[in-house]
């Protein structure tokens, strides 16, 4: 069971790590120089209205964010597995 605190600092790296994305995402598309660091963003990958208009499949930018899913899972399990039962 997660405490309170433990919950929360969960949530804000979470809240963190989107809202890094967003702001870098938003600084690209203004300011030349942050362009080169735009595919660091998450929200480069993830495009809804694109999807719609085009109907295509983006599968580049599937394997990306799998990838990243995949990478946060493996880093939170190893998080996890190092942690005592017994402190929660």
């Amino acid at each position: 069971m997660l405490t309170g605190s433990t919950f929360g600092r969960a949530m804000a790296a979470v809240f963190g790590v989107a809202a890094a994305s967003f702001l870098l995402n938003f600084i690209a598309g203004l300011w030349e120089p942050a362009r080169q660091f735009r595919f660091l963003g998450l929200m480069e990958y993830y495009r809804p209205a694109i999807i719609i208009r085009d109907g295509a499949l983006p599968v580049r930018d599937m394997a990306v964010l799998s990838a990243w899913g995949l990478i946060c899972w493996i880093v939170g399990l190893q998080i996890t597995k190092t942690r005592s039962v017994c402190t929660m």
